[in-house]
């Protein structure tokens, strides 16, 4: 929707908008010189690090690194989306929306499907109370102790057992055969005219967006001979399975409170968490959580900090494996903890609560494993140490693992407990680890599949941390002499417009960048919180416009700087890429291609080398 509005409207709603008068609504400023300060409202802290610049009309917290504009603020304090955030503004402001037509068309019909699930919710309701239709519905729920306080906490309802029920219910609301069409809750007949109700004779279970609108249902059957236990809503224009997570409007205020986040399998893990007093509870939606997932949940911590506990069953292990793959990939912009809860006896979740109580799994929870504990302890099972070839095939196993910490103190402390509980040579399982992390294309199935899970481009797989953080440091350097010097900006963009950065959020903003600049527009930085409505690039401009360090640079000095480590880094990855190529040509016994790909590789090591020594 933020495309299809003027952003000369965005605009001049920002600046009417005086983001100390909004941000005092929520926080308590007081004014310290040119700024005002407060408790930040996103972490608990007792000395205030929560700035305001009512000049500069942004604000950062010092302590966790939130930061944005106005409208980022209450994107991310009221859980707004962009356009939800401009609404409220415009109304504060006095400035008046004017969408396209076609915008303004898709936004009804968006509210439309909106009342739609609302009156289905509400139907379906109706119907779990009703004292015939509901009764099977009911009776389930009491088999598996739901208390009635969390059928209505979790709007849990029944869709009756039969083809027209809820169609014919909601054309009595005088919803249109199209829109229904579009609602995803009906299909239609093959050999007849007419609709039919998807959800027929299941208990249903409302997905609800964080701001507590139902986007679509989940329906567990109740037929023992149904051969799909559980349907979900497909995708509507207002529901996407991976962008959003089941329970979470109940849980964000708990999860905030505990400062940690509990990650569960399915729906009625989330209920029977939540009656034993674990709010903080979630689950994902579909068969495994997905990156937006999961960076969705962990804006409502500050620890970071999320304990998965999925069922013992082999399918849920795979699931647990799958979650922390993803998790691992997302944690690598983050100082995240992920931790594994290991349910005695391997109960799942729901029965272990309802048989041992709250206390019992308060326990459990508290001796959550760290992820890397976890798999090392799965990656060791079996193994006879009392046997020579055993304990090798163990080590082995353990090298996959290590060889995943990035974190070298954490790393190296791993190295100790494995060596001492495998009883090798410590020495030995360091030097077989250094030879593995070496190997030249290992992995490289699991690096590309690893940067499409998380939503960055795959050449950063051949970054080093250490690497990662001076290129993360060049591009955001690069960008700030874009927007900083605008009296230098042609030099800048002459310097940076071949080049390609690795990190996505600095890739995308330099092409635009570059566009805009070559198309003869003068700009400032701030207007580009109107141009991207996403809150992390509202967070990465604040924290480079802010940087300390960048405001103290010598301009020509660190735009040779900048330009030379970006070069390097595409230089290095290049290489990495052709020894792979050449180490493929040799296995295949293919010499044309071998001796050509040694050529360029000669050449491009050449190029390496002069960079290093001069730069350019």
């Amino acid at each position: 929707m933020s495309s299809k509005l003027d952003p000369a409207i965005i605009e001049e709603i920002r600046q009417r908008a005086d983001i100390v008068d909004i941000i005092g609504q929520y926080v308590s400023l007081k004014r310290t010189g040119h700024r005002y300060k407060g408790l930040c409202p996103f972490h608990n802290e007792k000395t205030p690090s929560f700035v305001v610049s009512p000049e500069k009309q942004i604000y950062k917290c010092f302590g966790c690194g939130a930061a944005g504009n106005v409208i980022s603020f209450l994107m991310s304090h009221n859980n707004q989306s962009f356009m939800e955030a401009i609404k409220d503004l415009a109304q504060v402001t006095g400035v008046h929306l004017v969408f396209s037509e076609t915008a303004e068309e898709e936004e009804i019909f968006r509210n439309t499907l909106r009342r739609i699930n609302q009156e289905a919710s509400l139907y379906f309701e109706w119907a779990l109370n009703h004292p015939e239709y509901g009764a099977e519905g009911r009776a389930y729920l009491q088999t598996r102790k739901i208390s009635e306080e969390m059928q209505k906490r979790f709007q849990l309802g029944f869709a009756i057992n039969h083809w027209n029920a809820l169609y014919d219910h909601l054309r009595g609301k005088h919803f249109s055969q199209e829109e229904l069409e579009k609602s995803g809750l009906f299909g239609k007949y093959d050999h007849k005219e007419g609709h039919y109700d998807l959800f027929r004779h299941r208990l249903i279970f409302p997905i609800v967006s964080v701001n507590g609108e139902v986007l679509g249902f989940g329906g567990r059957a109740l037929s023992p001979d149904v051969a799909a236990k559980y349907i979900n809503s497909p995708e509507t224009e207002i529901y996407q399975k991976g962008q959003h997570v089941y329970g979470l409007n109940l849980a964000k205020k708990a999860i905030r409170e505990r400062d940690q986040v509990l990650l569960m399998e399915g729906y009625l893990d989330v209920i029977t968490a939540h009656q034993y007093g674990f709010e903080h509870a979630v689950a994902g939606l579909g068969t495994a959580l997905t990156p937006m997932q999961a960076r969705q949940v962990l804006r409502f911590t500050d620890s970071q900090q999320i304990v998965m506990c999925y069922d013992a069953d082999p399918a849920g292990q795979k699931a647990t494996d799958r979650g922390a793959d993803i998790l691992h990939e997302v944690s690598a912009d983050m100082h995240m903890q992920i931790k594994v809860i290991e349910i005695p006896d391997r109960e799942d979740p729901d029965t272990f609560l309802h048989q041992r109580g709250a206390e019992a799994f308060q326990a459990v929870l508290d001796q959550a494993l760290p992820l890397i504990e976890y798999r090392l302890n799965k990656a060791l099972e079996g193994f006879q140490l009392d046997s020579t070839l055993d304990k090798a095939l163990a080590a082995k196993a353990a090298i996959t693992i290590l060889k995943t910490i990035r974190e070298p103190v954490y790393r190296d402390e791993s190295i100790r407990q494995v060596a001492a509980r495998l009883q090798v040579d410590e020495g030995v399982l360091r030097e077989q680890l250094t030879q593995e992390i070496k190997k030249p294309g290992r992995s490289k199935k699991n690096r590309s599949a690893s940067a499409e899970a998380s939503g960055k481009n795959p050449r950063s797989a051949f970054i080093s941390a250490e690497a990662r953080d001076k290129l993360y440091g060049s591009e955001s350097g690069l960008l700030y002499l874009i927007l900083q010097y605008p009296e230098r900006r042609e030099q800048v963009v002459a310097a940076v417009r071949e080049l390609v950065f690795v990190d996505t959020l600095h890739e995308y903003l330099r092409q635009y960048l570059v566009d805009l600049h070559e198309q003869g527009y003068a700009f400032e930085w701030q207007q580009l919180f109107t141009v991207f409505p996403e809150v992390e690039i509202h967070r990465r401009l604040v924290e480079m416009m802010e940087s300390e360090q960048l405001k103290s640079l010598n301009f020509d000095k660190s735009l040779a700087d900048f330009i030379r480590n970006v070069k390097l880094e595409c230089q290095n990855r290049q290489i990495s890429q052709l020894s792979q190529q050449i180490q493929q040509a040799e296995a295949e016994q293919d010499q044309e291609s071998y001796l050509l790909l040694m050529k360029d590789y000669m050449e491009q090591m050449k190029v390496l080398a002069q960079l290093r020594q001069t730069g350019l």
